[in-house]
C-alpha cells in the first residue's frame, strides 16, 4: 500500500478577493491545501490559531499592501514567531524589490502578474517536493 502524501499548507492574503479566489484554486490544483485571508490580520490570526492547534502552515505567501496589516507587518509578526517558515510576497507595482523582501526577512518576491508555474515550482522547491500537478 502507497503511503499517503500529506499535502502542504499555504496561507494566502491578499485583499483582492477576486485575485484570492484564483490564486487559491491554481494552489489547490497544484496539491496544496489553502487557508486565505484578506488582511496582514486576519493571516496572523489563522497562523496562531494553526499553530495552536497543532496544525502546520508550511508556506505564506501574502500582497504588501493590504488594509488591516500590510504584508510587511504581517511578516514581522511571523518572524518574531518563527524565523524558518517560508514566506512569499506578492506585489504589482508596490515600490518593494527582491532585495528589499530578502532585508526584511522574506523567502522571495512574486511580482503581479506572474505565471503560476513558476510560484508552484519556488514553492516545490522551497518546501522540498519532488512530485506536482504543474
Amino acid at each position: 500500500m502507497a503511503d499517503l502524501e500529506i499535502l502542504p499548507t499555504i496561507l494566502i492574503t491578499d485583499d483582492d478577493t477576486e485575485f484570492l479566489g484564483i490564486v487559491a484554486h491554481v494552489m489547490r490544483e497544484a496539491d496544496f491545501n489553502v487557508v486565505t485571508a484578506t488582511s496582514g490580520n486576519e493571516a496572523l490570526d489563522l497562523y496562531l490559531k494553526a499553530k495552536q492547534e497543532k496544525t502546520s502552515i508550511d508556506a505564506i505567501i501574502s500582497d504588501v499592501d493590504m488594509a488591516n496589516g500590510t504584508g510587511i507587518g504581517l511578516l514581522k509578526s511571523l518572524r518574531e514567531l518563527d524565523p524558518s517558515t517560508p514566506f512569499f510576497f506578492m506585489t504589482g507595482g508596490t515600490k518593494i524589490d527582491a532585495q528589499k523582501a530578502k532585508q526584511l526577512g522574506a523567502t522571495g518576491l512574486f511580482e503581479k502578474p506572474f505565471v503560476a508555474k513558476a510560484i508552484i515550482s519556488e514553492l516545490n522547491e522551497t518546501l522540498g517536493r519532488v512530485h506536482s500537478k504543474s
